[in-house]
């Protein structure tokens, strides 16, 4: 067979085998081909007259420099032609796909790798079932050591209020139901499903990369990828978030973040299996038929706090456990918002301070370097409490708890306020 032939039949192959946005006419295909055939002599005129005919020979028996050629010259004239990439699939295709999301099942899992170990070895740290149905409704059930589901945790927002139902099927024929936050304003129901998105959503096209293609299940797929910075402004960690979307219909299939934290420990959260807009029944977000219900409330009160700022008598400190002094008031630039959270077992406020800039960067060096221990916070020289340090802090925003406290919001505001 002719070397024109074989180009001929390989770019007939190509346009079959791929599937374009907009798919090329017969007319078009044929002044393609054609174009690459004559480019092909061409060229093959002008190197024989410019080439030894040994060395020419000895290039043109080589099958490996043959197909090469002509794979650069039917390239070449597929990008003067500017025919886009195969996949056609774009960032914004996603994102649409994704705010018009209802409902959703997939399996969470995390994994954790200790540091040293192999770059494929992780153990699976947790894994659940998610079922996510809008208005307001998800439902997680956390998976055991034997893949049985050990805990079930459902989450439904309602006219009446926001209620969270826990609990364990192989236990006690009971369940935990807190409601959070009566509604009284009638404001919307949250999307519980596109929320759950809401990070990814918020990528813009210069903040992703569109990668390979790879096969999920023998569906097609497109991979972009982004920074962890991009997706969770606010992690103190570097890594990478991956999406698998479906070529043709731009529908998320697989999303995978990978980071390290400070003690080079290589943590991975994937939700994969993830179907989309499938039926699932009301009664998949109650609690069994027949169990008996523990109730709890929880209330909520929220006043925005611009504008306003400490009295100079108010003291703060955050301090280490043996005594060395993080922060105080000082180091609080503004104020944003006071809550009131009222459950069965506690009431306390909770004041969330904007720090200055050094003092930001003097609690990311301090929480980087005790991971695992406590830190005591004084409000007034009255109320104290102790959290653990979980990770290194990198955030602009800290919240100061006044626990076991019996001021209403109002009261706070008047008496440390102005």
């Amino acid at each position: 067979m002719r070397n024109a032939e074989k180009i001929e039949k390989l770019l007939k192959k190509y346009f079959k085998a791929k599937q374009h946005p907009v798919t090329p006419d017969d007319k078009r295909e044929e002044q393609t081909i054609d174009a690459a055939i004559t480019a092909f002599n061409n060229s093959n005129n002008t190197a024989r007259s410019n080439i030894t005919p040994g060395l020419w020979r000895t290039i043109m028996q080589s099958k490996i420099t043959k197909f090469a050629v002509a794979a650069l010259i039917a390239f070449g004239v597929f990008l003067i032609m500017t025919i886009p990439d195969s996949s056609g699939v774009a960032w914004a295709d996603v994102v649409k796909q994704i705010r018009s999301l209802r409902t959703m099942q997939c399996v969470s899992t995390v994994e954790v790798k200790g540091q040293g170990a192999n770059d494929n070895l992780f153990d699976v740290d947790v894994q659940s079932n998610v079922y996510l149905k809008d208005p307001g409704l998800s439902r997680i059930e956390i998976m055991g050591t034997s893949t049985a589901v050990s805990d079930v945790v459902i989450r439904k927002q309602t006219e009446n209020g926001n209620v969270r139902i826990v609990y364990k099927p192989n236990g006690p024929r009971t369940y935990h139901r807190q409601i959070i936050n009566k509604k009284a304003d009638g404001s919307e129901i949250d999307s519980a499903a596109v929320r759950m998105w809401g990070l990814i959503e918020k990528l813009t096209s210069d903040q992703t990369r569109k990668e390979h293609t790879e096969q999920i299940a023998g569906v097609d797929t497109v991979v972009f990828s982004a920074s962890l910075e991009d997706v969770f402004p606010q992690c103190p960690y570097t890594g990478l978030t991956k999406v698998w979307v479906n070529s043709k219909t731009a529908v998320p299939l697989r999303v995978q973040s990978t980071f390290k934290d400070n003690a080079g420990v290589v943590r991975r959260l994937t939700l994969d299996n993830i179907q989309w807009d499938i039926p699932l029944p009301d009664d998949l977000f109650d609690a069994p038929d027949g169990w008996q219900a523990i109730e709890h409330e929880t209330h909520k009160e929220t006043i925005p706090l611009k504008g306003k700022q400490l009295r100079k008598d108010v003291k703060i400190t955050f301090s280490s456990e043996d005594g060395r002094t993080i922060l105080t008031e000082a180091d609080i630039k503004s104020l944003t918002a006071a809550n009131l959270v009222v459950a069965p077992d506690r009431r306390d406020i909770r004041l969330t301070v904007v720090l200055k800039k050094d003092a930001r960067q003097r609690v990311k060096t301090y929480t980087t370097e005790h991971v695992g221990e406590k830190i005591l916070i004084e409000f007034d020289g009255r109320y104290k409490y102790e959290p653990m340090i979980m990770s290194s802090i990198d955030s602009p925003v800290m919240m100061i708890m006044l626990p076991s406290t019996d001021m209403t919001l109002t009261e706070f505001e008047e008496k440390y306020l102005h």
